[in-house]
């Protein structure tokens, strides 16, 4: 086959899997609103148990501390649940206690009040916790907490921020840019909510072309999400350049079939495969990069190392990636100048 008409060929393959430049530039300004929403202001409470000690409290307290124009934060120490008073327009609550009748009534009296609350139990003046709760009629989320061993500060950080991104659903991203703790609990589960929806698209057996585009906005979406989260904004450029380099992955042996004349395979176990494998891939290597501190200038090259790595893309594949991403980015301009007003 001639060498143009191999060109010809891998540019049809292509366009069938590319999203439109429409469609893209929708996900970047969805992602430019979720930059807004960092905005929005937290009103986040602390009550601490007089009888807590101070390394408990402590900790807890230094998770909240931001520079963060939009958060205001309230710190009250209660002995008696007659001293403490409950801002019904608080987002959240956290309780640094001890096994108390009193930690159980202020949780009562805050979730009375329709504000989250978690409740963080000092384990130096902490006896049961497990018969305490048992034997109230109150359910919540807690973690009991040793300041001295470092592993139980950890699993109580995740913890918290993790409960954070679930239950503050509406103001997660703004958590998440004020308090950094928050941060890589929601971009996890940003990840896994984009693993599972791609799943779900790529194990349908026979699955049409017009599904693979939805499968790449998702991916394209997520390193988005992700990037915001982190503070960082991706334009609607980058965002094509990302697509076309999931596009190279997710059409790579299709491409190297056309280029090579390979078997076949059933186009389903190539949508499962990519689904299950680089999303998650993708996704975990994005949030590694931006928790040690990686910028936007970057991104491109970690979505291309993490393609270029990935079982989903066989070593023989690999070679014709770069021709398919450049492919791509020629219907994008093409998507581009056809949608343009003076073409319209």
């Amino acid at each position: 086959m001639p060498k143009q008409s191999k060109i010809s060929d891998v540019s049809k393959a292509v366009t069938k899997y590319v999203p439109k430049t429409a469609d893209i530039n929708k996900v970047s300004a969805e992602i430019t609103h979720i930059l807004d929403l960092e905005k929005v202001n937290l009103n986040v409470q602390i009550y601490i148990d007089e009888n807590a000690s101070n390394e408990a409290s402590t900790v807890v307290r230094n998770l909240f501390m931001s520079n963060a124009a939009n958060v205001r934060l309230q710190i009250n120490y209660f002995d008696v649940i007659e001293d403490v008073s409950v801002n019904a327009k608080a987002d959240m609550a956290v309780i640094i206690g001890c096994d108390s009748s009193t930690v159980l009534n202020l949780a009562s009296k805050v979730r009375g009040r329709d504000v989250p609350c978690y409740i963080v139990f000092d384990s130096a003046r902490t006896t049961s916790v497990s018969d305490f709760f048992a034997n109230s009629e109150i359910a919540g989320d807690y973690f009991i907490l040793n300041s001295e061993m470092i592993e139980s500060v950890n699993a109580m950080t995740k913890k918290l921020g993790t409960w954070i991104a679930n239950v503050c659903v509406g103001k997660k991203f703004a958590f998440a840019a004020a308090f950094p703790f928050v941060a890589r609990p929601l971009a996890m589960e940003i990840v896994h909510l984009t693993s599972i929806e791609n799943i779900a698209i790529g194990v349908v057996p026979f699955i049409s072309k017009a599904d693979f585009p939805l499968m790449l906005l998702n991916q394209i979406f997520m390193l988005g999400q992700i990037a915001a989260v982190y503070g960082h904004k991706i334009d609607a450029n980058l965002l094509k350049e990302a697509c076309g380099v999931l596009a190279g992955a997710l059409v790579g042996r299709k491409v190297y079939r056309v280029l090579h004349k390979a078997l076949p395979i059933p186009r389903c176990i190539v949508a499962g495969t990519v689904a299950v494998g680089t999303t998650e891939t993708i996704g975990r290597a994005l949030v590694a990069y931006f928790e040690a501190g990686g910028d936007i200038d970057g991104v491109l090259e970690i979505v291309k190392r993490t393609v270029m790595g990935s079982r989903v893309v066989s070593d023989a594949a690999k070679p014709v990636v770069d021709k398919v991403v450049s492919t791509v980015n020629a219907v994008n301009t093409v998507n581009t100048v056809k949608s343009s007003p003076v073409n319209a």
